[in-house]
């Protein structure tokens, strides 16, 4: 899928391609699993961007299934050079009668709840979803160990459960559920992303210039500013809080053959960044500098083609040397006459806020196919 993060796969030693292909193929399964129940009336859901409300056992928190959750879900973002460094998510752990207990907790967005197995149904907190979680899903909870209900104490909630015999139990089939489990996270935080856009205005002067040069409709959150427009190559910059920058690059061209060997794509991709002319407020030389090493990860998803990644970015000014982190896709557009398509952010500021754009641009980026225009 267009949002998957290959780095998160890649760094997580699993034992072998056929654990990756089983966790989409749960994903396929958390899907219908994961249907909105029918609940009227509910709260909307509480939390912020990238929040992830662990709720387990104290032995289960700070032992093995503890430890991986942190190790991966709390794992560093991609590019991103803080102290303290941004995690992937914000991780917050309660126990089972602590999330029910108190209503601030139990309406919150993220939620990934650990079970041992011999208590999946006799356990405090499935005693309370008797009435929440329907027969289809416990029955897949008990057969399969893992399931993805929605909207079951607040509007636009996920909850994700995960059960084991015991923790040595859970290590063992980790990453076999690991992607899909991170893609229905994904997945519930673009909706947030999305409301933030639509809450904002959108650039029309900007959005029109994009349409009429690129033949692409995309919606561009308020605050975005032209500032640079040649030829197939537009560059936008956006003032963020704190003293921090966020541009982003579209650009088009001849599409190119694209191979199934991802190295040589990720030097096609470099090479397009080194090479794109950038603003003289981001690059004095007009040249941003980004190494190999410095693409922090490289996955082609062959069903578009596409291609994305993460990374970090340098550059010098007048007044300073500059760097931060980066998000780009290389896209070759369906019906677009053989076209590829460029788009890039690079972003400096606090950690905080080069996690949330992006991810707002990630999710920008995504509908791009499908705003292109023949």
């Amino acid at each position: 899928m267009l949002n998957s993060w290959s780095f998160f796969f890649r760094q997580k030693n699993m034992r072998n391609i056929l654990s990756w292909w089983t966790g989409l193929w749960m994903l396929l399964f958390l899907g219908p699993m994961g249907c909105k129940n029918e609940v009227k009336e509910l709260p909307a859901a509480t939390g912020n961007l990238s929040e992830l409300l662990v709720i387990a056992d104290s032995s289960w928190q700070k032992g093995i299934p503890g430890q991986l959750v942190k190790k991966y879900f709390g794992a560093p973002f991609p590019g991103i050079e803080t102290d303290p460094s941004i995690p992937l998510f914000d991780l917050r752990l309660v126990t089972p009668a602590q999330f029910l207990n108190t209503a601030d907790l139990r309406t919150q967005r993220n939620c990934l709840v650990l079970l041992p197995q011999q208590q999946s149904t006799n356990s405090v907190i499935f005693q309370a979803l008797k009435y929440r979680l329907t027969p289809a899903q416990k029955k897949t909870l008990q057969d399969s160990n893992v399931v993805a209900a929605h909207n079951l104490w607040s509007d636009h909630q996920l909850v994700l459960f995960v059960t084991a015999k015991d923790p040595a139990d859970f290590a063992s089939y980790w990453n076999r559920y690991l992607p899909a489990l991170f893609q229905k996270l994904k997945n519930n935080d673009a909706y947030l992303v999305e409301q933030k856009i639509a809450a904002e205005e959108s650039e029309s002067k900007v959005e029109n210039t994009i349409r009429q040069q690129l033949n692409i409709n995309l919606s561009v959150p308020n605050g975005f500013e032209l500032v640079q427009e040649k030829d197939s190559i537009i560059w936008l910059h956006r003032r963020l809080p704190m003293g921090g920058n966020c541009w982003i690059l579209f650009r088009t061209m001849n599409s190119f053959s694209w191979p199934e060997n991802t190295p040589q794509v990720k030097a096609t991709f470099l090479s397009l960044l080194k090479n794109t002319l950038a603003p003289s407020a981001l690059s004095l030389d007009g040249h941003l500098k980004i190494s190999d090493q410095q693409i922090l990860n490289g996955q082609i998803e062959k069903k578009d083609p596409h291609f994305l990644s993460f990374g970090k970015w340098q550059a010098s000014t007048e007044s300073t040397d500059q760097k931060g982190s980066f998000h780009g896709q290389l896209i070759q557009l369906n019906g677009y006459n053989k076209k590829s398509f460029l788009a890039a952010t690079f972003i400096q500021g606090t950690g905080e806020f080069q996690r949330e754009w992006m991810l707002t641009c990630e999710l920008i980026f995504s509908k791009i196919n499908a705003s292109a225009r023949p």
